[in-house]
């Protein structure tokens, strides 16, 4: 099931064009200055660094990290950093003190062309190396002076240590800086939800994950639809449905179980779509009080063995040892009343960790290899 899902999400992500507005540009050179090719210090100094994609996702935003050598061989036209077939509106200099001439140059040439540019930290001032180091300096220092004189701007770094909420809300001070234009829009981020957007010919496609292993999300993302049509597919079963949650001209609604994701793709006209469903509605809860019958089947041995629990439980807090360090397959089994209840699902609750395959009165329901999304009984109760 997972490599059928990764396999098709893949092949869609390689045949489609990512869409990045902002790209990043870290201090490799001070790194190469003060310690050499270190892995630690590149990878984790300064400490916001490696983090600003997610923030960035977090609020609908696609990034790309950059090296110098890829800034310098950039074109830039009317605002945009254009690089092969990716186009960046604004570029993030991450607390560099010295870069390239050629790097300095190219970053004035995109601010001058109407980019937006953000140091974080402080300007830098200086080139690396010892060779024409006073004239290289004055190079670097006069690109980056015409550069703030054409609109680029500082900004104090994040404190260390800072948590994701955090550094989202300094994520969006940087946008709303330099009055980012944010075409795509998550309208109540979460630091467990992301966004991914690519662009096909014919449609944009829009990839949403709640990474949470126990909280639903339910948002909405704002995005220029106009009178297109929106389809969901499915990555894990490979079929295309009509979307099934409000939308309108200026976006569309999420509703995502923990760590369930929607591969969102728009094409054909909305009027000639099916209506949304409505939100869902639920009877309530109905919590199955019953002991369980377990028989379980260690992967170890050929001898099962059979035990009767009073409800579901973490096997490590079992006082039986071959419960509390079981691995293998276990069955559960009860019988329960509903009474009249009117219930449409069953849930395993925050069942996470594990593979379950469900039945109800000798009906198969489906099966559960992530997440804790409930399973819709049909006829079978």
């Amino acid at each position: 099931r997972w490599v059928d899902y990764n396999a098709r999400l893949s092949t869609v992500f390689q045949e489609t064009r990512p869409v990045a507005e902002v790209a990043i540009l870290g201090r490799t050179a001070d790194h190469w200055s003060a310690t050499g090719l270190e892995r630690d210090p590149i990878h984790l100094q300064p400490g916001y660094l490696h983090r600003l994609w997610e923030p960035l996702s977090q609020l609908g935003i696609g990034s790309d990290y950059l090296h110098e050598a890829v800034l310098q061989s950039a074109e830039v036209e009317n605002g945009l950093l254009k690089i092969g077939p990716m186009a960046y509106r604004l570029l993030i200099v991450a607390d560099a003190v010295s870069l390239g001439p050629e790097t300095a140059d190219a970053i004035r040439r995109f601010a001058e062309c109407g980019g937006k540019v953000v140091f974080v930290g402080h300007a830098p001032d200086r080139a690396p190396g010892l060779m024409n180091a006073v004239g290289n300096d004055g190079k670097v220092r006069d690109a980056i002076k015409a550069a703030m004189d054409a609109g680029a701007q500082v900004r104090g770094a994040p404190p260390e240590g800072v948590d994701s909420r955090e550094l989202r809300e300094w994520t969006g001070g940087v946008l709303g800086q330099v009055s980012f234009p944010r075409t795509l829009s998550v309208r109540s981020p979460h630091r467990a939800l992301y966004a991914l957007r690519h662009r096909a010919p014919d449609a944009y496609l829009i990839f949403l994950a709640n990474t949470h292993r126990e909280d639903a999300i339910k948002t909405r993302v704002d995005f220029p639809l106009g009178d297109s049509g929106l389809w969901r597919w499915n990555p894990e079963t490979g079929e295309r449905d009509p979307y099934e949650w409000a939308q309108d001209a200026g976006g569309f609604d999420i509703d995502l179980h923990p760590l369930e994701s929607v591969l969102v793709v728009t094409g054909g006209k909305r009027k000639d779509m099916p209506g949304p469903k409505e939100p869902r509605q639920s009877p309530g809860t109905f919590r199955i009080a019953t002991p369980w019958t377990v028989t379980f089947f260690p992967v170890n041995s050929d001898k099962s063995f059979e035990l009767t629990l009073p409800s579901l439980e973490d096997f490590t807090t079992n006082g039986d040892p071959r419960v509390r360090t079981f691995a293998g397959t276990a069955i559960y089994r009860t019988t329960f009343d509903p009474g009249q209840s009117g219930f449409t699902s069953i849930s395993l609750g925050r069942d996470n960790d594990f593979i379950s395959e469900v039945e109800l009165n000798g009906k198969k329901l489906d099966v559960i290899w992530y997440g804790s999304r409930p399973l819709e009984l049909g006829d079978a109760l």
